[in-house]
Order: C-alpha cells, then sequence, then structure tokens
C-alpha cells in the first residue's frame, strides 16, 4: 500500500511539473512574440523559422512572407558576404553580440540595426540561431554607414536629388576608372551612369529594384551591369547605386541565342529539303508500284513463272522503298517537335482487337496462336486512335516475326493506378541481353536469321518510342535469349496535357514499320 501511495503521489508531481513546465513556455512565447525588440530564429541554412511582432513592424512585412526564406532577402546587397560569415560564426557554436549591420525593409528603406546572436540546439546538436535586432537609429549612422560602403566589393554610388554623384567607393573608382574629382558633384546621367530622367523616375517609385544597362568606363571599355538601386531616405532622399558586372553572362547568353537561332535555321532547312526529298522519291513509287500490280493481275497479258517471281521481287522492294520514306517522315515528326496528336476517348480492348485482326494473316502463315487478355477494370482512355494502333501492329509485327512456327503471342492490357499498360508477349527466341539497350535506337534490327523473311526498316521501335512518350507514356521490354519477349507499354488514362491535334500516327496505314 505505501508503495502504491509512493507511485500515485510521484505520478501527480510528475503531471504538476508538466503543467509548470508548459505554463512557463506559454509566457516565454509570450514574451518574445511581445518583446520589444525585434527577435528572430533561423535554421541551419540561415532560412527565417520565427519572426516575433516588433520584426514584422520594423520590416513592414507579415511573417509569413519571410518564413522558410533566407534571411539574405532582407540584406543590403554589400553586406551579404559579411553578415553570412557570422551566421557561419554562430552555427559552429560561438555567440555573436553587438554585430552592426544594415537591412532594407518592404519600402526600400535601410534600418541599420545591431544583431545579438546564439546557437539553438537539441541536444549537443546545433539545429539554429536565435538573435534579437536592435534598431540603432532612424536615420543612418554615418560612421557605419561610411564603413559598409567603402567595405563593399561591388561598385557603389550615391547619387542626390538633382542627379549628381554624392560619394562613390573605392571599387567604383577602379572599374570604371574614374578619379573622385572627375565623378563627384558632376551629374550621374550626363556620364551615362543613367538614362535620361531615370534618376528622378527611380527616386519617384521610393523603393528598391534593379535594372540592367550598358556602362562606358572613362576608357571607353563598354561594359553589361546589373544595377541594384535602394533609396535612401533624406530630405531630399538620395540613391544608392551598386554595379554588379554582368557582361560575360550576357555575352554568353547572347552567343546560346545566336547558336540556337543558327540550329533552328539549320534544322528549318533540313526539314524543308527532307520534305521535298521524301514527296519527290514518294511521287514517282506509286505510279510504278500501280503499273506492277496490273502486271501481276495479268492485265497485259499472262505471266511465265520466271516473270511473276521477278515481278514479285521488284513489288517488294518497291514496299519496303515506300515504308521507308513513311518512316524517316514519321520519325523526322517526332524528332522535331512537330508531332501532333489527337486525343480522344476509346477503348483499348478495341483497339488490341483491331491490331490483332490486322497482324493475323502474318500469324495464320507461321501457324501461331494470338490471345487477347484485357482486363475487366480497365477503363477507356485518351490516347490518338492512330498512334496507338501503330504501335500495337508494330509491336505484334515484331513478336511474329521473332516466334517460331506454332508459338504463342498474348496481347494483355491492364489498369497501373493513373496508367492502362499493354503488354506483348511470344515465346520467341528472345533477344541477347547485350542488345536489349540499343533496341529503341534508329535503323537498330536484332541480329536473327529469322528476321530475314519479315526484314523492315529498323525504325519501328524508334517510332514507337516516340509515339509513346508524346502521350507521357513509357515503352520498355522485357527479354532472355531463348525464353521469348515482352513489350510493354504505358499510357495515362487522361491526358493532362494535349499535345496539339495529331498527325504522326496518322500516316500509319497500321502497317509495321
Amino acid at each position: 500500500m505505501v508503495a502504491a501511495e509512493a507511485l500515485q503521489e510521484r505520478d501527480a508531481e510528475i503531471g504538476r511539473l508538466r503543467a509548470e513546465v508548459a505554463r512557463l513556455r506559454e509566457e516565454h512565447a509570450e514574451l518574445l512574440e511581445n518583446a520589444p525588440e525585434s527577435v528572430f530564429e533561423l535554421d541551419e541554412n540561415g532560412n527565417f523559422t520565427y519572426l516575433n511582432k516588433r520584426a514584422e513592424e520594423r520590416l513592414g512585412v507579415q511573417r509569413q512572407e519571410l518564413i522558410g526564406k533566407s534571411f539574405t532577402r532582407i540584406l543590403v546587397p554589400e553586406r551579404v558576404l559579411s553578415d553570412v560569415r557570422e551566421l557561419e560564426k554562430v552555427l559552429k557554436g560561438k555567440a555573436v553580440y553587438g554585430h552592426k549591420t544594415a537591412v532594407v525593409d518592404k519600402a526600400g528603406k535601410h534600418l541599420f540595426i545591431e544583431i545579438s546572436a546564439k546557437p539553438m540546439k537539441a541536444g549537443e546538436k546545433i539545429v539554429g540561431v536565435h538573435g534579437i535586432a536592435r534598431t540603432v537609429e532612424e536615420a543612418p549612422d554615418q560612421e557605419l554607414y561610411r564603413k559598409l560602403f567603402e567595405a563593399a566589393n561591388e561598385a557603389m554610388a550615391v547619387v542626390d536629388g538633382v542627379g549628381r554623384f554624392e560619394s562613390v567607393n573605392a571599387e567604383f573608382l577602379e572599374e570604371f576608372r574614374y578619379s573622385n574629382a572627375e565623378v563627384l558633384g558632376y551629374n550621374a546621367e550626363a556620364l551615362g551612369f543613367l538614362g535620361p530622367g531615370q534618376g528622378q523616375e527611380l527616386l519617384a517609385k521610393g523603393k528598391s529594384g534593379r535594372f540592367e544597362a550598358r556602362v562606358k568606363a572613362k576608357n571607353g571599355k563598354d561594359r553589361a551591369y546589373r544595377i541594384d538601386y535602394s533609396v535612401l531616405a533624406g530630405n531630399p532622399p538620395a540613391l544608392q547605386l551598386l554595379f554588379v558586372d554582368v557582361n560575360d553572362l550576357v555575352e554568353e547568353e547572347q552567343g546560346f541565342k545566336d547558336t540556337l537561332a543558327k540550329l533552328k535555321q539549320e534544322e528549318k532547312s533540313r526539314q524543308d529539303f527532307f520534305n521535298i526529298m521524301t514527296h519527290e522519291l514518294k511521287t514517282p513509287l506509286t505510279p510504278i508500284k500501280g503499273y506492277l500490280e496490273l502486271l501481276l493481275e495479268e492485265h497485259f497479258g499472262p505471266l511465265n513463272r520466271k516473270q511473276r517471281e521477278s515481278l514479285e521481287i521488284i513489288s517488294r522492294s518497291i514496299s519496303l522503298s515506300q515504308n521507308l520514306i513513311e518512316d524517316l517522315s514519321s520519325l523526322s515528326r517526332i524528332e522535331s517537335g512537330r508531332l501532333q496528336l489527337n486525343c480522344e476517348s476509346m477503348n483499348v480492348g478495341e483497339v488490341i482487337k483491331n491490331a490483332v485482326q490486322e497482324m493475323m494473316g502474318f500469324a495464320i502463315r507461321k501457324e501461331l496462336r494470338m490471345e487477347i487478355q484485357v482486363g475487366k477494370d480497365v477503363p477507356m482512355i485518351e490516347a490518338d486512335k492512330n498512334a496507338l494502333m501503330r504501335v500495337l501492329t508494330n509491336l505484334i509485327h515484331n513478336a511474329v516475326k521473332f516466334t517460331s512456327e506454332r508459338g504463342k503471342i498474348r496481347v494483355e492490357a491492364k489498369k497501373a493506378g493513373k496508367l492502362v499498360q499493354v503488354s506483348v508477349s511470344d515465346n520467341g527466341i528472345g533477344i541477347a541481353k547485350e542488345e536489349v539497350p540499343k533496341l529503341f535506337q534508329k535503323f537498330y534490327q536484332v541480329r536473327s536469321a529469322v528476321s530475314e523473311e519479315f526484314k523492315g526498316t529498323g525504325l519501328g521501335l524508334s517510332i514507337c518510342k516516340g509515339l509513346i512518350e508524346a502521350h507521357g507514356g513509357k515503352i520498355w521490354v522485357e527479354s532472355e535469349l531463348g525464353k521469348g519477349a515482352t513489350f510493354c507499354f504505358t499510357i495515362p488514362i487522361k491526358q493532362e496535357k494535349r499535345v496539339e491535334p495529331a498527325a504522326a500516327a496518322r500516316t500509319g496505314t497500321g502497317k509495321p514499320a
């Protein structure tokens, strides 16, 4: 009994202590929130995790505008490197007291502050920084401002209310090859550092910003600069300018633009030539094919066996040439980004049945068994019917090509989350491991004596890949030599981004490439 009472007393005491700790935490949080100075907390990356009311008021922001953002966002540009070094000291375990710096409020006004900060720990690990910022004074401390100004690593200048240079730092003089006597008191617009009327325009905005301009140094060197500006409080107000040399970046960007424009023009010329070439190649083949069919049908008289065999060889060669031209045209549209899809709601099972029927003649010749299985939960999908038909006939034709007589081919569709997955499997000769990565490359054909009977262009799988990826799907193969192959692809049930209405596969008659 005594032990039980002791345990009850201990539990009651623990409960009282927990309640007291919770109360103290609430009081502590309330004290921080209503402290007369700005209180802030940063994580180990220097991002704000807390700001109190006073900090919000001084900066003119809602705390949610800064929570999760880097503390460098509110620093004057020339203080970033120095203040980052101070943060690194605190994150290494050293407290900082009375560190003077300057920040910019939402209106673009400079606030000169003094910061004390110490590490925040979770156990022995430093997880952030806890700090207090005290405003030094509303107007700039001239001595502090002068030190900040001179210590800047970039060219800086202050232009007064009428556009004259009031002060410049050493980096400015070095960058633009002037002496103090040659710039102080002179008009910034007249010397080419600002455009006509730009100084008054920036002052009228009353806030910080940036623009890009080309500035010429005294020696005539003309370079591109990003110019950060802020309005300094006063009567009248002044304009602080910070010049960052971005000439190399601008020239590099222009070089990229010129190269891109040249490549686009070359691609257009190549495409124009290709279009003309394919048209000129296709045009004579059509009447030749027509007359060949008339000859084979003996409209111009009977044929002996040798004549028929010769004409059939010519006919097959022409068909191969036509397929090659058509495939090259399709692949060109895919690679040039001109592929268009005409997406509509469709039944996957119906498309599979149509593709199997179209390939049935090839399968019957080899006495192959064709099976179709479509899951009951497979929904209607949005896709280009011609493109899907072309992919399926290509894959089924390949399965026929590499499956021995009296083998089996299975076409299956199933729902896979927000996708429909279709697979074409065979129990044929399979594909060697080293050949699998090359299958979807242009003109690549698996080395096999079996394939000679159905020789293609070597572009079919490349086209399949382009058509499936245009739908937002993926295509791949699973195979082992001697164990058959399974080609799979996925298509989203809904097309989130419609690729504009369709051309690529409309060429497709459904015939394999």
